[in-house]
């Protein structure tokens, strides 16, 4: 979360993100729709997830600069 640093990010949250990902990717219908956990190592609290480039992130979406149109949804 470098990138972002106005989002509180504490490093146990890579544990909690790494579950989320492992309980999606139970339902095929949610997987389908996120970037798959490749790995997750907790000592150094690293998640390793699928490339989904061209994808953006959305950000502009969560700061309401931008309307997601239907292909998007």
């Amino acid at each position: 979360m470098e990138k972002y640093p106005s989002i509180a990010a504490p490093v146990e949250r890579a544990a909690s993100e790494a579950r989320f990902y492992q309980f999606a990717a139970q339902n095929p219908d949610l997987a389908a729709m996120m970037p798959r956990l490749l790995d997750f190592d907790p000592d150094a609290a690293l998640l390793i997830l699928e490339d989904l480039a061209p994808a953006c992130t959305l950000a502009d979406c969560y700061e309401g600069g931008t309307k997601l149109d239907r292909r998007d949804l």
